[in-house]
């Protein structure tokens, strides 16, 4: 001991400057350790233990909802699909991949119980929703989603292998539609992956009247030309990227899907619309107006007759001529 402060004493008294540049390292060290102003050694619902440690690449399949009412959301083909019990349909990409970043932000922070002795307190006596995450390489974990936090903020959730109840910051139930099964369903009648400018020809017809077609093709990247029928006022030789641009665009006001909790009511027999758009794929995408609700909406339906999309009345005035008010004239 005496040895190593004869030693301290030489280097003082040799250099008093590396001394005390030693010394303020030291302090600032232990200032660093205790307080940690900068929150590097601090525990926070930020950098917790997640109860999903997966990246969204690696998410295969999503299941949420209560019993017997179950959405899956699939990936297909890198494309996320919507199935309810069968009824598969285009996601609401949007929502989705908002749903899925929520899913991976979860944290293990708050812990409100160790066993599930109190699960009834906290919404989770068996009615429910639960989800389900699995990777593409087969991995599954579950979580059990209870009542929402204070000012509807936050969830109790439960993890079933452990029992534990934990409080997370995010909003699960909102972000899953609060149960209702059309909430992951996209409303637009068309991929949001169909270029436009991928179109070579447009067809509209009544189906019950095939002798009234009318066809548009493209002569150059903005100019079209009509080979059949007359109606340019609809859709001009200029006018027709934009006309495209602002149907595929469209959003339905709701979705219907089987079983249908509401009456579609069939047209007249002089009505009906259906819309063709052909691509350099050598894909038809199709668009038909196939009946209306009580309300007098119309009702479209695409590639499959298990979902329809409910569509505003003024929705039909870009298919009028423009001295026609009361239907679509063909």
């Amino acid at each position: 001991m005496k040895t190593f402060l004869d030693r301290i004493v030489r280097i003082w008294k040799t250099d008093q400057a590396l001394v005390l540049t030693g010394f303020n390292l030291f302090c600032a060290l232990v200032f660093l350790l205790t307080a940690d102003p900068f929150g590097l050694f601090r525990r926070t619902y930020g950098n917790a233990d997640p109860f999903f440690p997966y990246s969204t690449s690696e998410l295969e399949r999503i299941q949420i909802g209560r019993r017997g009412y179950e959405t899956v959301l699939e990936k297909r083909n890198g494309t996320w699909v919507v199935d309810v019990r069968g009824i598969s349909g285009r996601s609401d990409e949007r929502k989705v991949f908002y749903f899925l970043n929520m899913i991976l932000n979860l944290r293990k922070f708050f812990l409100l119980e160790t066993d599930s002795g109190k699960r009834e307190e906290y919404g989770l006596a068996g009615d429910e929703l639960r989800l389900e995450v699995e990777t593409g390489s087969g991995e599954i974990s579950a979580l059990e989603i209870g009542i929402a936090g204070a000012g509807g903020n936050g969830a109790a959730v439960r993890t079933p292998t452990t029992g534990e109840i934990w409080l997370v910051e995010e909003n699960l139930n909102a972000a899953a539609g609060r149960g209702d099964e059309e909430f992951f369903f996209s409303k637009r009648p068309f991929s949001e992956s169909l270029d436009p400018q991928e179109i070579h020809t447009i067809l509209i017809f009544s189906p019950k009247n095939p002798e009234s077609v009318f066809e548009w093709r493209r002569t150059s990247r903005e100019e079209w030309e009509q080979v059949r029928g007359n109606r340019n006022d609809l859709c001009g030789p200029k006018e027709c990227g934009t006309w495209i641009a602002q149907t595929l665009n469209v959003s339905a006001d709701r979705i219907l899907k089987k079983p249908f909790r509401e009456k579609v009511l069939p047209l007249a027999p002089t009505e009906g619309i259906s819309v063709e758009f052909r691509t350099d794929s050598d894909s038809i995408h199709k668009f038909e107006w196939i009946g209306t609700t009580e309300q007098k909406e119309p009702v479209f339906k695409t590639e499959t007759d298990s979902v329809f999309f409910v569509m505003e009345p003024s929705f039909l005035d870009r298919f009028r001529k423009p001295t026609a008010n009361e239907g679509p004239r063909f």
